[in-house]
């Protein structure tokens, strides 16, 4: 699967090593992007309206290319891409919130960043678990063609499975 089908598209089926291959990489370029952020505006980052609006802007551009993972994943797991917005439209609602400045201040947290935190860690925990290490609906679904290429046929007889023969076996 290239680039753009992993993370511009919602069609489709990924296993769970391209699901961990989007994950980093997002989780990369958001790193990077708080790193160059904190080096421009120093501490004062989510402090300053520029700031906010500018880590707003990252957070924003971020949010389709993670739903296109995320959504691919659990059409893998024959569930509905729906299922993406929960976490998406959290982090959206909070990337608005901090860019009005009603939450996101990094060391005078209010009570309801403390809510998000904790919605945001029981999301996480949900999709670690169903997307990062269930695996995927085995052979074809309503979403497309098994992305690691399991089918329906019964797995080859090997010699090692093979019931013993001849006069070794006793008959």
């Amino acid at each position: 699967m290239g680039f753009r089908q992993l993370f511009f598209s919602k069609d489709g089926r990924i296993g769970r090593g391209s699901y961990w291959l989007g994950i980093i990489v997002i989780g990369g370029i958001s790193f990077v992007s708080g790193l160059i952020l904190w080096r421009i505006f120093d501490s004062h980052l989510i402090l300053t309206p520029g700031g906010r609006f500018t880590q707003f802007v990252v957070v924003m551009s971020l949010l389709y290319p993670g739903y296109c993972v995320l959504a691919k994943r659990f059409q893998d797991r024959n569930e509905p891409r729906s299922f993406t917005l929960v976490g998406i439209g959290l982090a959206a609602f909070k990337a608005v919130l901090d860019l009005f400045h009603v939450t996101g201040d990094p060391w005078v947290p209010n009570t309801l960043d403390s809510v998000f935190l904790v919605a945001q860690c029981g999301i996480g925990l949900w999709y670690f678990v169903a997307l990062g290490c269930l695996r995927g609906t085995i052979g074809e679904n309503a979403y497309g063609p098994d992305p690691v290429g399991h089918s329906h046929a019964p797995p080859a007889r090997t010699m090692a499975s093979a019931p013993p023969t001849g006069p070794a076996s006793g008959a």
